[in-house]
């Protein structure tokens, strides 16, 4: 009787997981037209994704930085406290040979090619309402995936909801095409339930320049 009972629930639980997983492609083909294109997406996002820290005293800043070539990232102004003093998790400690302290950006070089198989970027639009997408160093996890909302959009920037996480600043946010609309900045305000994104328009002839395959030459900042 005890071995009937398990059948039955085993069946039951069957059913109902592979409903669930019928549920499950519809809602990402809406988003991504395909699941493999979700995959695509997250494997775009990581590709160009590392993890920063700024020692300061007893102080510690995590933050996130957008790789542009192997040996270049972009990444916030303010996370250089001190400043030019950012590092990988690692240790290495990259150059700083391009702030725009006014646009919270900056640019960061290291003495040697240490970054390979990376996608090429691509700058993309987002409206209102639109569902974005960040890879970053949120809360000092490394590898964070999170998805945020467009709640308004300005000349100079672009909100979004939930609060961003620290530690998520200097990632690069994802429109479902794979396609970078900006860079996460800082919260709104210490009440805000909102965050601000630097939009690519900042940026976007920064990581055109610099911007490369592996195979290809490293091009210098301007």
């Amino acid at each position: 009787m005890r071995t009937k009972v398990l059948l039955i629930a085993a069946s039951i639980f069957t059913i109902l997981s592979a409903e669930n997983s019928f549920c499950q492609k519809p809602y990402l083909k809406n988003i991504f037209k395909e699941p493999s294109d979700y995959q695509k997406i997250v494997f775009q996002m990581s590709s160009h994704y590392v993890p920063l820290i700024t020692d300061q005293g007893n102080q510690r800043f995590k933050g996130s930085g957008l790789i542009i070539s192997n040996d270049i990232i972009l990444t916030v102004f303010h996370l250089l406290k001190p400043y030019g003093d950012t590092k990988l998790v690692d240790g290495t400690r990259p150059e700083v040979i391009f702030s725009r302290p006014y646009q919270d950006l900056t640019l960061l070089k290291f003495a040697k090619p240490i970054f390979s198989n990376m996608p090429q970027l691509k700058a993309g639009n987002v409206q209102q309402g639109d569902k974005v997408y960040c890879y970053s160093n949120a809360q000092g996890l490394d590898g964070v995936y999170q998805e945020y909302t467009v709640g308004k959009i300005t000349e100079r920037t672009i909100f979004v909801s939930p609060r961003l996480d620290e530690g998520s600043s200097g990632a690069a946010v994802y429109n479902k095409d794979g396609e970078v609309i900006g860079l996460v900045s800082l919260d709104v305000g210490e009440n805000s339930s909102m965050g601000a994104i630097i939009p690519v328009s900042d940026f976007k002839n920064i990581f055109e320049e610099n911007n490369s395959c592996p195979t290809k030459k490293t091009q210098p900042a301007k």
